[in-house]
């Protein structure tokens, strides 16, 4: 599916391209979504939300391989066409892959081919952002790109992990059982739901402590200073027109679930979260919601 009604400018449409390649992940439902939208404001810019297919990513096939391939594929059709991949609510960029009715919300995105209306340079930044796959393969990523993570408080995660259907609401991380058999070996031999989810978490936590806190930024941080916070992964400062509301405390979320994480967070004195959360963040969201 296309959208967009012009192409986009070019300068260089033979270049293969010279500028800053990055990667963007985080904790799923932590706002990389939003946070890609953000990010298409800044000039001579694009961010990708989950441009790269499934079926690329398979059995022989290195990950690091397929993204450095994507990279220059990419590259090359916006410079071109001004045309590149990217998950979209019919059609148009979104900043959620989740309706925002019901107590479990359908998934709203489906990935389509679109027209960037903007002028690039050859050296413009592109960024690719993957929650799961790229968070499994950071070590990796980290050596060869510019790596950023999204976080968000933790109790905030897992209240909107059970208000949808995503894989970590089954207690599964997708593409772990390829690329890291042995992780995905280790949830498996959790018990309870809420086991997994608690391991899964700190393991995202724990991945996004090896990039250094000055590579992940905060969804509350995004949210309180406009989206200026993704200057640190653009390189240059964010000027986004558009409202942006604090989620956290949503409605959707379930009283009773927020109540069981909350004391499961508490009870993980040694949880990779606290490292960029406090347990004081954790009791005054639960306080929010009247708990």
């Amino acid at each position: 599916m296309l959208s967009g009604i012009k192409k986009i400018f070019l300068k260089s449409p033979d270049s293969k391209g010279v500028g800053r390649d990055v990667i963007l992940t985080g904790i799923p439902r932590s706002g990389t979504t939003l946070s890609c939208k953000i990010l298409l404001c800044a000039e001579n810019q694009i961010a990708l939300n989950e441009p790269i297919a499934a079926p690329l990513f398979k059995k022989g096939s290195p990950p690091g391989k397929v993204i450095r391939r994507c990279f220059s594929s990419y590259r090359k059709s916006l410079l071109k066409e001004g045309v590149a991949p990217v998950r979209t609510r019919e059609g148009k960029v979104t900043d959620n892959a989740y309706s925002s009715k019901g107590s479990s919300r359908k998934k709203v995105l489906e990935r389509s081919r679109v027209y960037f209306d903007k002028p690039l340079s050859k050296d413009f930044t592109l960024i690719l952002k993957h929650c799961a796959e790229f968070t499994l393969i950071l070590e990796e990523l980290k050596e060869e790109y510019e790596c950023y993570a999204i976080v968000r408080n933790p109790l905030s995660i897992l209240a909107s992990w059970s208000s949808v259907n995503v894989p970590v609401s089954r207690g599964k991380v997708a593409k772990s059982k390829l690329f890291r058999p042995d992780f995905y070996q280790k949830i498996e031999e959790l018990k309870s739901l809420e086991e997994k989810q608690i391991f899964i978490l700190d393991w995202y936590f724990s991945q996004y402590r090896k990039l250094g806190i000055e590579r992940v930024i905060k969804y509350e941080d995004i949210i309180k200073s406009g989206g200026k916070a993704l200057s640190v992964v653009s390189g240059k400062e964010i000027h986004y027109h558009e409202e942006l509301s604090n989620k956290n405390t949503n409605k959707v979320y379930d009283k009773n679930s927020i109540l069981k994480y909350r004391d499961l967070l508490l009870n993980n004195k040694q949880g990779n979260h606290l490292y960029f959360y406090t347990v004081e963040d954790i009791h005054s969201l639960a306080k929010q919601f009247g708990i």
